[in-house]
Order: C-alpha cells, then structure tokens, then sequence
C-alpha cells in the first residue's frame, strides 16, 4: 500500500523545527511523500519550500463540548467532563461548598478553552486529505500528525502500517505526571481495555482511506454535532 504523511495544525515558528520535523518523518517512514497544511492567516510563516496548503481557519458556531446530541460514555470521562461544564456555567466555581466541581483549575481552563477549538485538528486534517487525495496518486494509508509532534528514534512502524487496515492506530505521548506509562504508547481502535475501549491518541494516527470520510466531518460540523480532540 501506498502511504502519504499529512501534518496539520496551527505552525507556530517559535516552537517548530522544521527540519528536525522533517528528519524524524524520513527516518520513521523513509520514501513516503509529506503534505503540509495550516491556516491562510499562518501560512505566510511556513518556510516557502514546504509548499503548504492552506485554508481559512474554521469558526464554530456550537460548544463542541455540550452542544452535541450525544449519550455515549467515552471512557466514562467524557459525560463527567460535560457535567463540570455544566456546573461551570451554572456559577459554580473551585473550592466552594459546593464540592461540584472537583478537578483542578489548569484542567477546567483548558476545557473551558476547547470548547469552542476542538474540532479544528480533525476539520484542517479533512481539508489537506481531499487536497491530496485530488493529486491521484493512488494512496491507500494516511499517518496524520501536527507540527509539534516529535517521533521517538529507534520507532518501527511497519507492522502499524500494515495493521492499519483493520483500524486506525493512535500513538500519543502521555504528560510527565503520567509516570506509570511508557515514553512511547500506542491505541490500537480495537482495543477492548477500560482505558482505551473508545479513546484514540491523536498525535499521530495512521488510517486507511476507508476509514477516513471527510464529507461526514463537514456535515458533523454543520450539524453541531462533532465531537472534539484533546478533551481527555
């Protein structure tokens, strides 16, 4: 199968390193072609030699949080993290009486904060694969990553690229609180543990095609009913 790297997302000068990016994909995935996206107001920063796609920065209309129509439990977290929302907008606040709301500030924030960003990854990834999967080249397996993901050296994807066709596989990098999780973690969709049963990491996917519909994620966004990334 023939595979194409698209690396998306917001590219922030002072944090990227192009060429290091660059370096670590060839050597990860030797011989496979790299397509770059981000928004039309960043793009005037990619270095012209990347030859980046671009489009507008989507707007969200809808609280990606609590506007969706959904009672599925993702890995019993997601209903509790709406549920803190819920008390966030009712005026509750940390360290009342309330006891409501009992995660930490730095999380609550960063909820609050992609409430209305969190489908943008999964919208600007919809927009790069159509753009490529116009040029006909005939690929058949997509590795989506961001521009601040760094690969661990000595990392053999091979047998996750040709598994791929039974799912998509995530790999993602777990903060340095998480002392109890290897440096490098991988989700494979199929997976039936309590932890990962309806999680996919996201800082590094790989997908077949058949597994990738950008028409369902436009009309998810049009319908207010997109889930978001980086709620966990």
């Amino acid at each position: 199968m023939k595979t194409a790297i698209l690396v998306s997302g917001v590219y922030r000068p002072e944090s990227v390193r192009v060429h290091i990016v660059l370096n670590e994909l060839s050597e990860a995935f030797p011989d496979t072609d790299v397509y770059f996206h981000t928004w039309d107001e960043h793009k005037h920063l990619v270095p012209d030699y990347l030859n980046v796609e671009s489009c507008p920065e989507p707007t969200l209309n809808y609280d990606t949080m609590l506007d969706p129509d959904t009672d599925t439990d993702i890995g019993g977290r997601y209903n509790y993290i709406r549920q803190q929302l819920k008390y966030y907008d009712a005026g509750y606040r940390l360290n009342d009486d309330s006891g409501k709301i009992d995660i930490s500030k730095e999380r609550l924030e960063k909820f609050i904060s992609i409430r209305h960003s969190g489908t943008k990854q999964i919208l600007g990834h919809a927009d790069l694969y159509e753009k490529v999967k116009k040029l006909n080249k005939g690929y058949d397996r997509y590795i989506r990553t961001r521009w601040d993901v760094s690969i661990q050296e000595n990392v053999d994807f091979t047998s996750f690229l040709r598994r791929c066709k039974i799912g998509p596989i995530g790999f993602a990098t777990p903060a340095p609180a998480h002392r109890a999780y290897p440096k490098f973690r991988k989700h494979i969709r199929d997976d039936t543990s309590s932890f990962n049963d309806r999680l996919l990491f996201d800082h590094l996917i790989i997908h077949h095609k058949d597994h990738f519909d950008p028409q369902l994620v436009y009309k998810l966004h049009k319908d207010k009913q997109l889930l978001p990334a980086e709620w966990g």
